[in-house]
């Protein structure tokens, strides 16, 4: 395969992550999905724009966890 065509394929896996975070914003499972999809290609890309779109990817991720982590908490603890 040349590089075009591997940044094409990289670039469709980055718009299917961004796809796989909006349908996680309703259901959780494919955030996962998103995530795990964004860890696998990360060292796959060339491009250094692709490469930040995926670390920010990986960055929404945690911040989506820990966002309803802390959520969880404070309807256990302030609410009970």
């Amino acid at each position: 395969m040349t590089e075009v065509d591997l940044e094409s394929k990289s670039l469709r896996r980055t718009n299917l992550i961004y796809r796989m975070y909006a349908i996680g914003a309703i259901f959780v499972v494919p955030m996962f999905v998103g995530m795990v999809l964004a860890s696998i290609e990360k060292p796959r890309t060339f491009d250094s724009v692709l490469q930040r779109h995926l670390k920010k990817q990986l960055r929404i991720f945690w911040i989506y966890l820990f966002s309803i982590f802390g959520g969880a908490l404070v309807l256990i603890f302030v609410y009970p």
